[in-house]
């Protein structure tokens, strides 16, 4: 806006050029050449950067785009001008530009147009957050479900971003709503591991399976918990979450609470009906884990839900009553991934 004030450029015309210059920016090619002469898209994006320059730089610019930047798409060049218009529905996207996007659709780009690595104009839109942008795409027919080559999709980089809109529209317009990417994650196990409760729970309300877990056999609600993210952790567990999970490494949602020393946590837990004498891989209880940290009241909170004093641990043959006594002076340690050493 600054640069535009005393200038006869209106903020049509700026536009244009600052769409222009942009996907000059990010064409694949080391150089341009134009009239004989290398032209180095930075420089020019520099000239256009001061409203003085803007006006004398929008004939060259229209002249490069309409006519002599044909040159470029010789048989010895690098790029064409269907490989323009493609540059500008990706750029589109990514500025929430729906000017820009309606002239590369005129153009007849494809809209499911994917750059080397998969992403398509709607995973961009999805990701930036540009709802009218994902709208018009949507419309247009773009693939709702299409991944990248690391199996994102558009639910899922929204549900990243925490873009609560964009995963609303796309859930309207069909998304599937349990894909998982490569690492097995889903757009729900995601927004979990995020904390974006809004997504979360519009999520679930599409049906989303609240269990799924990835590689390492992590669920939402595992990941929830470890992030100590209370509000989640209920979300997900009113939503049907098992609350005796357990991931490769034998955490639980209650070993984490534990670990955490957030009551809170432990107590939805507990009205969830966990099991409160679940052990981890090394045979650690939820109480022992308690005794070691040295916290009577949660020790208290885990008797008083029927937690049972004498399990013995089996890698070190001990009862949870002698880590009681021997509290933090016993030299054990804890950590979230349920050892103890």
């Amino acid at each position: 806006t600054a640069q535009l004030e005393g200038s006869t450029l209106t903020r049509a015309q700026y536009n244009t050029i600052h769409s222009l210059t942009s996907s000059f920016l990010r064409i694949p090619t080391s150089d341009l050449v134009y009239d004989g002469h290398t032209l180095n898209p930075l420089s020019l994006h520099w000239h256009c950067s001061t409203a003085e320059n803007l006006f004398g730089t929008l004939p060259l610019l229209t002249e490069m785009a309409m006519t002599q930047i044909r040159n470029i798409a010789l048989p010895s060049g690098k790029l064409t001008i269907p490989q323009l218009n493609e540059i500008g529905i990706l750029n589109a996207a990514w500025d929430g530009d729906v000017d820009a996007l309606d002239f590369a659709l005129k153009e007849q780009v494809p809209v499911d147009y994917v750059t080397t690595d998969g992403w398509s104009s709607l995973m961009i839109a999805s990701e930036t957050g540009h709802v009218e942008v994902v709208d018009k795409l949507l419309v247009h027919g773009a693939g709702v479900d299409l991944q990248n080559k690391n199996g994102w999709n558009p639910l899922m980089v929204a549900s990243q971003e925490g873009n609560v809109e964009v995963v609303d529209k796309l859930l309207q317009h069909g998304a599937t709503v349990d894909l998982q990417n490569a690492g097995g994650r889903s757009s729900l196990i995601i927004a979990s591991l995020k904390g974006h409760v809004e997504v979360v729970e519009k999520l679930l309300q599409h049906r989303a399976t609240v269990d799924l877990t990835i590689k390492s056999n992590d669920t939402s609600l595992i990941l929830a918990c470890r992030n100590n993210d209370l509000t989640t952790a209920s979300v997900l567990l009113r939503a049907g979450a098992c609350p005796n999970c357990c991931n490769n490494y034998g955490q639980t949602p209650l070993l984490l609470a534990v670990w955490h020393e957030n009551q809170a946590m432990v107590r939805v837990l507990v009205q969830a009906n966990v099991d409160v004498n679940q052990m981890d891989q090394g045979g650690l209880s939820p109480l022992m884990m308690c005794c070691v940290q040295g916290d009577s009241e949660m020790t208290k909170l885990l008797l008083d839900s029927q937690a049972n004093p004498n399990l013995q641990q089996s890698e070190y043959w001990i009862h949870s009553s002698d880590v009681c006594l021997q509290g933090r002076s016993s030299g054990y340690s804890h950590d979230p991934h349920g050892t103890c050493s």
